[in-house]
């Protein structure tokens, strides 16, 4: 092993795509009206996006009614599968639905990282309880971000599951006046926000084959998109075990020298 120790920075030239996926993980994401239900299902098709990447960095961002980078971009897929199995409801600590405070915590993570490519995949139910999202979109358009909407559940709605055991009413969430609750996709904003940023909108609620479109556009890119990130590397310290072998003979030799004469 060569000795090396202190750290430099380096400017490295890679070619390929930076995906960046948006998880919903609000509680209308348990309604079962995908199977097993609708986080279960959208795991799946992430864990399809994942598997197709050759080279490329993945990160990945949860969302409810707050929103952060729960793993950063890595092409260390195994790492990213382990966080994408701990995803869940409880993952995020203010419930309901926030798309714009998603697509703000997007836009921060493609501000301050040198991305090869702008490519966000958002998968969710859609709905969105917040408000906010269109003056985010206008903020894609300026860095050039594409947001790719995968969209799931039924628009006819399913109830949302309040606990483990749903085999009882009491288990669904119920409004005010005690009316059991029904979530629905909403396409027509998954829609607007993909078409207005260039991208393109599927529903993954009973087949994947709409995430071809977006596999299509990661390979696509891996072959024309070039970038640069800074990396840090070990300092290659070999010249120094060098130069102090040289200076010791070279002691040796001095010292030997001197016994000889003055025997």
């Amino acid at each position: 092993l060569k000795p090396q120790f202190g750290e430099q920075p380096r400017e490295v030239t890679s070619e390929g795509t930076d995906v960046l996926v948006a998880l919903d993980v609000s509680r209308s994401m348990m309604s079962k009206d995908a199977d097993p239900d609708r986080l279960g299902r959208a795991k799946r098709g992430i864990k399809w996006i994942a598997e197709s990447l050759s080279g490329d960095r993945i990160g990945l961002l949860v969302f409810a009614g707050d929103a952060f980078l729960l793993c950063p971009l890595t092409n260390d897929i195994g790492a990213f599968m382990m966080f994408l199995d701990s995803a869940g409801p409880d993952s995020v600590n203010i419930q309901g639905t926030d798309i714009g405070a998603m697509l703000a915590e997007s836009v921060k993570v493609y501000e301050k990282k040198r991305l090869t490519s702008k490519l966000l995949v958002v998968i969710t139910d859609g709905e969105d309880h917040e408000g906010g999202v269109d003056e985010e979109i206008e903020k894609f358009r300026e860095l050039g971000v594409s947001v790719y909407t995968a969209g799931i559940g039924r628009e006819s709605g399913e109830f949302i599951p309040a606990g483990e055991d749903d085999s009882v009413p009491d288990a669904f969430y119920r409004d005010r006046d005690g009316n059991l609750v029904k979530s629905r996709q909403d396409q027509s904003l998954l829609k607007k926000l993909s078409s207005e940023t260039g991208g393109a909108y599927c529903d993954i609620t009973g087949s994947f084959s709409g995430l071809n479109e977006i596999i299509d556009v990661i390979r696509k890119q891996q072959k024309e998109n070039k970038g640069s990130r800074i990396v840090k590397e070990k300092i290659d310290r070999t010249w120094i075990i060098i130069f102090l072998i040289i200076l010791a003979i070279g002691v040796e030799l001095v010292i030997a020298e001197r016994r000889k004469n003055a025997a």
